[in-house]
């Protein structure tokens, strides 16, 4: 039994009522097991009786909620779900994202056409020379997209160059002076694609 767990001291309980005003419940031997209750309305007397306890339910719980009326708005009615719009939307969604995934990997994503810089060189105010090295299939045909930038990030100078496979067994070298309209710092290759 935990101390703050009330016990109980004895089996018949009658009401007590002393010269104070307070109800007091008490056992048959004239034991005081509670404390002192207020006057509750509940009849005091030699002959009083304790008027039986009732029971509130806790668990009532009606199937939809009722707000009093002219509050929180115009309720809706249930409507009527729509399938097909649900699968509709989900088979464009599926082919838009496809049709992307094809375009981002002929663009970016396919080996053959990988570049790589090998370095920038003879950097002036009107340019600079790339040296560069993709990956083509045999007899293949590229085309890459170069690209210089200044100091602060500013593009400064972009060019498509065709690339053709070059008999050998590795990638294509690469070597073209790009023009600029201001002082490149950095020079780049941004992608290779099959040629078309």
């Amino acid at each position: 039994m935990h101390g703050h767990q009330t016990q109980l001291l004895c089996h018949g309980v009658l009401p007590l009522v002393p010269a104070s005003g307070l109800v007091i419940l008490g056992c048959e031997d004239g034991t005081l097991p509670f404390w002192p209750i207020a006057p509750t309305g509940i009849p005091s007397g030699p002959t009083a009786e304790v008027p039986p306890l009732t029971e509130t339910p806790t668990s009532t719980t009606p199937a939809t909620p009722v707000f009093p009326p002219g509050r929180y708005g115009h309720r809706r009615d249930a409507r009527r779900r729509r399938p097909w719009l649900v699968a509709g939307l989900a088979v464009v969604t599926l082919i838009v994202g496809a049709l992307v995934s094809v375009r981002l990997y002929k663009n970016y994503g396919d080996p053959a056409y990988d570049a790589q810089v090998v370095n920038f060189t003879d950097i002036a105010d009107d340019g600079l020379t790339l040296r560069f090295r993709v990956t083509i299939p045999d007899g293949g045909q590229a085309t890459c997209v170069l690209r210089a930038r200044a100091k602060d990030g500013a593009t400064v100078g972009t060019q498509e160059l065709p690339v053709s496979d070059q008999p050998g067994d590795g990638a294509t070298a690469v070597t073209h002076r790009l023009v600029t309209t201001a002082k490149p710092f950095i020079g780049e290759v941004l992608r290779c694609r099959p040629a078309g």
